[in-house]
């Protein structure tokens, strides 16, 4: 008879292969796959059913496998440790418009309730998503559940990826000429920052045709088209710092004393994180100011409503543009030479 972990790795290889049945020579098939969805839980999401038969001194077992979810790719599928984790994937899903998704986690864990108060948040900010389904199963012998999403966008899948492959083949001009080789993060948020606000034109027209509206509301309206509102600025400017791993995160909120939903950045830096407008920094094209750029919490709550995470707490009052510009002033002839563009270098 073969050893535990040798029927571990046998099932785990079937599992990953999608096989329908898997034959180990190993006297508890059940307490095998168990263990083996137990220490891979993302896994589950293609599981609907197995079972076990045969015995020992027959040629061993054969555990059969029903699968379901096959057209779900890896990449959309997600493990939560929190509700923290839930949000971000979600906005993931939103920002990539991703046609599904599944989150796994604990059963202590409510991903359905945590979905629906997402949205009831966010609704008026991802306006390119119409509505969405969700399905959640789990095993008795098992800690985990699965919740399946699927999302209908404004517009189809097609035009969608279209969006999206302009959007990355955009990105990776821009990192020749906005970042370099060893240009510290908060000069990269500077850059980018500058980039943007000077190049996008703010644009909301109430007449605005679907494929219009999805454009101006999303990271191709400012990178692409570079007219959009403020979801545009803030995705492209997270989708720049993203492919520097910068953390940046897209926050929704209120201007006080407005009904009107808001978007803005928190972008994190030398350990502390700051506020980032870049549409309320944006004047006109190739204009812009630093008035909103990297704030701390208390110098922008006068004015703003946001969703508050404990992690995202904007204590810093460093002033990160003059610091920006000192480091410009001592490296701006190497960064040049790099590739960079100096009309952003000011």
């Amino acid at each position: 008879m073969i050893s535990r972990d040798y029927a571990k790795s046998a099932v785990l290889a079937g599992l990953m292969a999608k096989s329908a049945e898997i034959k180990i020579d190993y006297s508890d098939p059940m307490g095998i796959i168990k263990e083996v969805l137990d220490e891979n839980p993302t896994l589950l999401v293609y599981i609907g059913g197995y079972s076990a038969s045969g015995h020992s001194l027959l040629g061993g077992y054969t555990i059969k496998i029903k699968y379901k979810n096959i057209d779900i790719p890896k990449i959309r599928i997600f493990y939560a440790k929190n509700a923290e984790d839930v949000n971000d994937f979600l906005h993931i899903a939103m920002e990539k418009y991703m046609p599904d998704i599944a989150i796994v986690s604990d059963k202590s864990l409510d991903v359905v309730a945590l979905v629906s108060d997402f949205w009831s948040y966010y609704d008026g900010f991802y306006s390119n998503c119409m509505s969405y389904s969700s399905c959640t199963s789990s095993f008795k012998d098992n800690k985990f559940h699965q919740s399946v999403f699927s999302f209908k966008y404004r517009i189809g899948r097609v035009l969608l990826n279209i969006m999206e492959s302009a959007v990355d083949r955009e990105v990776e001009r821009l990192r020749g000429i906005l970042f370099c080789k060893g240009m510290p993060d908060l000069v990269k948020a500077y850059v980018a920052h500058n980039y943007l606000a000077s190049t996008i034109e703010y644009w909301y027209h109430e007449d605005a045709t679907t494929l219009e509206a999805s454009h101006m509301q999303s990271a191709y309206g400012g990178l692409i088209d570079h007219k959009c509102i403020c979801q545009g600025y803030a995705e492209a400017y997270k989708r720049l710092l993203d492919t520097e791993g910068i953390f940046c995160d897209v926050i929704c909120g209120k201007i006080k004393g407005s009904q009107e939903y808001h978007a803005w950045n928190i972008v994190r830096l030398d350990g502390e994180n700051y506020h980032v407008d870049v549409t309320w920094d944006s004047k006109s094209r190739g204009k812009f100011d630093f008035e909103y750029f990297c704030l701390s919490d208390n110098s922008i709550k006068s004015k703003r409503y946001w969703t508050r995470r404990m992690n995202l707490v904007c204590l810093s009052e460093r002033d990160i543009a003059e610091a920006a510009r000192a480091d410009i002033r001592r490296n701006k002839t190497r960064y040049i030479s790099y590739g960079v563009d100096k009309n952003y270098l000011v």
